[in-house]
């Protein structure tokens, strides 16, 4: 009820010193504080002699370290004999050797700035893989990566087939083996796929992947087709690829091995192959994926296969292909597919044969044809022209396209962006005015759940691969309706900071947007922006990251909607989902 209390025994056995006024102590005796079961004595005593930096204590610090009468004296002796620089390998070796599974573990961490230059220590950090706590084999699984010894790869794959279950375990694993992500993945192998757990492997083939190194691809290309999910590591691999924005890889054996899926009966395994062919220079394969993609008596599904495969061949080969899709079929989604296939390439030509077939898109691939427009930064002002000039209707641009061309990296851009967007995309608070009456109707639950369904639950449901992209709905029946209107009509009005879209431009100029589903040292992952998943963006290719105002929620839903169906989805909303 707002009340703190505070609750003591009636007779308390002992009372403790509220002013133990620690820094009056001697070093030494805060040494000895390093053993007491108070933990803000420990940590006190621990930081005043960090500032102290009293080298008198280094024997009684390492006598503790040694020999303290508690697991925490021993770990804060440790750490403090790092800090005076007065740590040796000699006692990080007898630390690994401790009883307590929380010693070894920090001894591992304290070892990597010394074990490269002690064999013995390096020995007992490799021993330390078979430790048979889990902790201290987590640990190993990251500081072994810092080892430079040729026995660590075989070291990490023992800790890979204890653990490799594990997922945090396979990213251990993965950030320790780095460079060398092919002989691992080779060596591995040689034990048998089931020798670890099988995602260990698609992991590494997209390590492989985003390294581009032809040699290391063409070893992975040799031993594909004799594994029993080829499908699954070709994911792997194209997943690395596309990380990596490869194009046009000439890598022996890739056309072969690819050819040779591609022949298979399953449909999965054919589907990965294509995918995985337009990262490379496969000049019969191409020739076939051409063939394949204007043969109209193939289906329809194997035919979009063949167009995204055109992605890998040159643009002067592939365009009059895809041109030839996007002026003379009526296929949506070989349309979607050709769209699709034209954005990865640079030239300007590509864009104008995107806004050349304009006129004959259906709204849904309308939608793809102004993400190819701004996948290239030299097709943005092509496609603002196109708005100018009334070929492109302004409402084809939703929240996620607006907000790339507001953040643009170049002030012209986003200047012009404002003007021709703004006017005509978003008085949204006159729209929530002319939508208040709503309020006060009457609402059918069981009416409203249709409409929700088919307009905003993709932004709020968990989706089949990665999380929400916007805010979870539980307890959405506590807002008022006036709040749900708002939510409803103008959803850049207030966005969580959890569901903020950001726009990323890479140095290369290409443009992605989403929101934050995952950070690491070397990498962003994007989620929302694209249908085909999540984009992961290296940060060495990164130029730009910025926040965008604008929700990836698009506007214009009551478009679809009357007055009765708004009234409806926010009595379903209120009803409980």
């Amino acid at each position: 009820m707002g009340r703190i209390y505070r609750i003591v025994a009636n007779h308390p056995l002992r009372r403790g010193d509220l002013k133990p006024n620690l820094g009056s102590l001697s070093s030494e005796d805060l040494v000895k504080q390093l053993a007491n079961p108070n933990g803000w004595h420990r940590w006190t005593a621990h930081r005043l002699l960090l500032e102290r930096q009293d080298q008198s204590v280094v024997p009684n610090l390492k006598a503790t370290a040694a020999d303290g009468p508690s697991s925490e004296a021993r770990v804060h002796s440790l750490w403090l004999l790092q800090a005076y620089a007065a740590l040796e390998p000699a006692e990080i070796q007898h630390a690994l050797e401790d009883s307590d599974w929380r010693i070894r573990e920090n001894a591992l961490r304290l070892s990597e700035p010394l074990m490269n230059r002690s064999k013995p220590l390096a020995n007992a950090v490799l021993a330390a893989g078979n430790d048979s706590d889990p902790h201290v084999q987590f640990q190993a699984s990251l500081t072994v990566g810092e080892l430079q010894d040729p026995r660590s790869l075989a070291a990490l794959a023992r800790l890979a087939h204890q653990g490799s279950y594990d997922a945090w375990f396979r990213v251990a694993i993965l950030s320790s083996v780095a460079d060398s992500a092919s002989a691992f993945f080779h060596g591995v192998l040689a034990k048998g796929e089931s020798w670890t757990d099988p995602q260990l492997l698609v992991e590494l083939s997209a390590l492989i992947g985003a390294r581009q190194n032809t040699n290391e691809i063409a070893q992975w290309f040799a031993v594909l087709t004799k594994l029993s999910q080829p499908d699954k590591f070709l994911e792997g691999l194209t997943h690395g690829l596309r990380m990596a924005n490869a194009r046009n890889l000439r890598v022996a054996g890739a056309e072969q091995a690819l050819t040779r899926l591609l022949a298979s009966s399953n449909e999965t395994v054919q589907r990965a192959a294509w995918e995985a062919s337009r990262f490379f220079e496969l000049g019969t394969l191409l020739r076939h994926a051409s063939q394949d993609a204007v043969n109209s008596d193939l289906s329809p599904a194997r035919r979009v296969l063949a167009v995204r495969a055109l992605r890998g061949g040159h643009f002067e080969s592939v365009a009059p292909v895809l041109e030839k899709i996007l002026q003379r079929i009526r296929h949506v989604r070989l349309k979607f597919a050709a769209v699709d296939s034209l954005a990865p390439f640079d030239e300007l030509a590509a864009g104008k044969a995107i806004l050349g077939s304009w006129r004959g898109f259906s709204p849904q691939a309308r939608k793809h044809a102004v993400d190819a427009l701004l996948a290239q930064q030299n097709r943005v002002p092509m496609l603002l022209k196109a708005i100018e000039d009334g070929q492109v209707e302004p409402s084809a641009l939703d929240g996620s396209a607006r907000s790339r061309l507001y953040e643009n990296l170049d002030p012209a851009i986003a200047k012009k962006s404002h003007a021709l967007l703004e006017s005509t995309n978003s008085d949204r608070v006159k729209i929530v005015a002319r939508y208040h009456d709503v309020v006060n109707m009457q609402g059918e639950m069981a009416h409203g759940k249709k409409p929700f369904e088919e307009n905003y639950a993709r932004w709020h449901m968990p989706r089949r691969q990665g999380g929400r992209v916007g805010p979870d709905l539980s307890g959405i029946h506590n807002k008022t309706k006036e709040e749900l209107l708002t939510s409803i009509l103008n959803p850049s009005y207030a966005i969580e900071p959890h569901f903020v879209n950001y726009v990323i431009t890479s140095k290369d100029g290409r443009m992605y947007d989403g929101v934050i589903a995952n950070e690491t040292p070397g990498a962003i992952t994007l989620r929302g922006g694209s249908e085909d998943g999540d984009d992961t963006v290296l940060r060495k290719n990164i130029a730009e990251i910025r926040a965008s105002s604008v929700s990836l929620m698009p506007e214009g839903f009551e478009q679809n909607l009357s007055k009765q169906d708004v009234a409806d989805v926010i009595a379903y909303l209120r009803g409980g989902l």
